[in-house]
């Protein structure tokens, strides 16, 4: 093997252990996003259901009126969060894809290179 191979070797493995590194925090940053996500549904859903509550109830006065204003503010913003959050998701799954194939291509360096 050449001199050459071996520095090409080398710097595949070098960069494969700080992809790893890499995929290691985006899998975390996903992890809490996938939790954020679930927190924010369960209480999207939970906030729904006092919306609908406060629009059927009867008699209508001005402070349940208030009341569903506020509520109908509440869902549409956690909306907006939730749709913040699953596309932060998606863009940690497209970089892990990224990460995934650069390691890939490591690899296969390594592997031409193979040090014997």
């Amino acid at each position: 093997m050449t001199e050459e191979f071996r520095k090409e070797y080398h710097k595949a493995a070098r960069r494969i252990a700080e992809n790893r590194k890499h995929k290691e925090e985006i899998m975390l940053t996903m992890g809490l996003l996938d939790k954020k996500i679930h927190e924010t549904t369960r209480y999207l859903s939970q906030q729904e259901q006092e919306r609908a509550a406060a629009m059927f109830a009867r008699p209508r006065t001005a402070q349940l009126d208030e009341a569903v204003a506020r509520l109908t503010d509440d869902v549409d913003c956690l909306r907006k969060c939730l749709q913040a959050l699953e596309y932060s998701k998606a863009i940690r799954l497209r970089q892990m894809r990224e990460v995934d194939g650069k390691l890939e291509c490591d690899r296969r360096v390594m592997e031409v290179c193979r040090v014997d």
